[in-house]
């Protein structure tokens, strides 16, 4: 996992928001790729849509014995624990706008959420408090050994 895209570079730079990526470069991930980019890409988009000026967001990833998890954490407006709840399910789809008055459609968490249990993972919200941030994560099984 590299840096972020070119497509964070304007708006982290606008906010003036730190990335940290504490990925190794050895870490392997296995899960389609398609689904890797758009998870990452829209739960980055999400920490910096709710991050002010100054902020902080990064990227870890850990391997277990049978699963990888990638978690996004930020230092952002957070969230209450009943919009934690229900982030990801599809009974609720809401949008709120960032920060800077950024709008969204309300659909990235549930896709993600589809995504990563097509890849037979899950996704949640590790820990949200209204002014302290947010850390998303999620995991997917480790590929089986070879015989």
């Amino acid at each position: 996992m590299a840096e972020p895209s070119t497509r964070f570079y304007s708006p982290l730079r606008e906010k003036n928001i730190q990335f940290e990526n504490k990925v190794t470069e050895d870490f392997k991930i296995y899960v389609d790729v398609n689904t890797l980019k758009l998870v990452v890409r829209n739960l980055i988009s999400n920490a910096i849509k709710f991050c002010n000026a100054e902020d902080k967001i990064s990227i870890s990833a850990t391997h277990f014995e049978k699963f990888d998890r990638i978690c996004i954490q930020d230092t952002g407006v957070g969230m209450t624990s009943e919009v934690a709840k229900h982030l990801f399910s599809n009974s609720s789809i809401t949008s709120s706008l960032g920060t800077n008055k950024e709008e969204g459609k309300g659909v990235g968490s549930v896709l993600c959420k589809t995504f990563i249990e097509e890849n037979g993972g899950r996704i949640w919200v590790d820990f949200s408090e209204v002014g302290k941030g947010t850390r998303i994560c999620f995991e997917v099984p480790t590929q089986p050994k070879e015989q």
